[in-house]
């Protein structure tokens, strides 16, 4: 049986009415065949496959007509078009804005699952808003990408930041357990326990930091069962820092920079770098490969977010704390590139506005074209970037990120090859998620 969802998007974000239709029973079995398949491992695609769900997950996949489907099958014939795993924007903030935008969040969230994304990581904000969402999103019938979240670690100077009020849900920014100022006198094993109390996933660690703290929030997170996922400077703390640390996952390529540097700022707020900054470090030097590879030996994920790097590349003067903007945003897609050459895991993540204005599209279909365009992998490594890769980065590649047996049915059918060209993961006919289809108005 089908049932039909319709959600009216709120004014600014989509001017159509939008219908999902919904596989009502997750239980049932579900045969999609004739689909080429894209694995999301980096592997060609595969022609002529079927794919079996059961129960929201992939139970078996194998040559369509090699065997008989089972009599409580249904089928859904996929001839002509291509299959990759549910995309997963592993850099988004739904509940940070102080304009008040966040109440948007549910219609946001819809969209971005029409559009292709299945699960999202959210690098902190107000969590008692984040762990609405993310109960909400883990039901089987939920319209919703699956949501993990962070709670937030920082220097105490930090706390001036206005997006730290926004996010407070009216407590103390700095002294809330998903917003925690640290110093050297915090109890860790408390400030940990009680972010992990929010039904946070990871640690978030920010600003104003020194090394020794973020090896010690990132020693006791680990020691609770918490990922760590860390901004790729925390002033003074650098990359290297963290890396050696033992943090899962950095974030920010225009950051990476002061890994190379002596001294740098004490504070988030003063990371203006000098004018011929980007010039004198060159992105696949010597400094950036030692870098990478300790990455590469550490297993640390990198979120590039190039997204953010096309608002520098239009700037003037200095916008972005930036002298000279348009030459930071070509070292981080050159540094980008050189990580990915130097064998860096790297996942896709836009720390944007999560769906578009014009089209209402999800921004990480952007993001997956400027790894293409600008840093130089094929559309393969994007897609794996967007899927495997983000699944490592929410520390789920054992369930989320790629089509395999034993994995959630979280599948992207689509009109044409992204193989071919990046662009066609826009062409999205249907989503599945955890075994239910959701499609897009027409």
């Amino acid at each position: 049986m089908l049932r039909t969802i319709v959600a009216v998007a709120t004014v600014g974000l989509a001017p159509k009415l939008l219908v999902a239709q919904a596989a009502s029973d997750t239980l049932a079995h579900i045969a999609f065949t004739n689909a080429t398949v894209i694995d999301g491992t980096g592997a060609a695609p595969v022609a002529k496959q079927t794919i079996i769900v059961n129960r929201g997950v992939i139970e078996e996949m194998f040559e369509t007509g090699s065997r008989k489907l089972a009599v409580d099958v249904r089928e859904i014939d996929v001839a002509g078009k291509f299959v990759i795993p549910g995309l997963i924007d592993s850099h988004v903030h739904v509940a940070t804005d102080p304009a008040g935008g966040d109440a948007n969040a549910p219609a946001m969230l819809r969209l971005a699952l029409l559009g292709g994304l299945t699960s999202v990581r959210d690098m902190a904000g107000d969590a008692i808003v984040l762990r609405d969402l993310a109960m909400q999103s883990k039901r089987a019938d939920s319209d919703s990408p699956r949501l993990f979240y962070a709670s937030l670690m920082a220097g105490p100077s930090f706390f001036t930041d206005p997006r730290t009020k926004a996010s407070a849900h009216g407590g103390t920014p700095g002294d809330i357990p998903w917003m925690k100022a640290i110093t050297p006198s915090t109890d860790m094993k408390l400030a940990v326990r009680a972010a992990k109390s929010t039904g946070a996933t990871a640690i978030k660690i920010y600003a104003d930091l020194p090394a020794d703290l973020v090896q010690k929030i990132t020693t006791e997170a680990h020691r609770q069962g918490m990922k760590v996922w860390s901004h790729s400077t925390v002033f003074p703390a650098t990359a290297l820092d963290e890396v050696e640390a033992g943090v899962d996952v950095i974030s920010h390529a225009i950051y990476l920079y002061w890994a190379a540097i002596p001294n740098p700022p004490m504070h988030y707020a003063d990371r203006v770098p000098p004018r011929s900054a980007y010039d004198s470090v060159p992105p696949d030097g010597a400094a950036m490969q030692d870098l990478f590879a300790k990455m590469k030996a550490q297993n640390t994920v990198f979120d590039a977010t190039l997204s953010i790097l096309p608002r520098f590349e239009a700037a003037t003067g200095a916008s972005f704390g930036l002298v000279d903007p348009k030459r930071a945003a070509q070292w981080a897609y050159d540094v980008t590139r050189a990580a990915k050459i130097a064998g860096v895991t790297i996942c896709a993540g836009t720390d944007g506005r999560l769906v578009g204005v014009r089209d209402s599209m999800p921004a990480l279909h952007g993001e997956m074209e400027l790894l293409v365009t600008r840093a130089g992998f094929t559309p393969l490594e994007a897609i794996t970037a967007a899927t495997l890769n983000s699944a490592m980065a929410l520390g789920s590649a054992s369930t989320l990120g790629s089509i395999a047996p034993g994995k959630m049915a979280d599948l992207v059918v689509l009109d044409a090859d992204p193989s071919a060209d990046i662009r066609n993961t826009r062409r999205v006919a249907f989503v599945v998620r955890g075994g239910v289809i959701h499609r897009r108005g027409r």
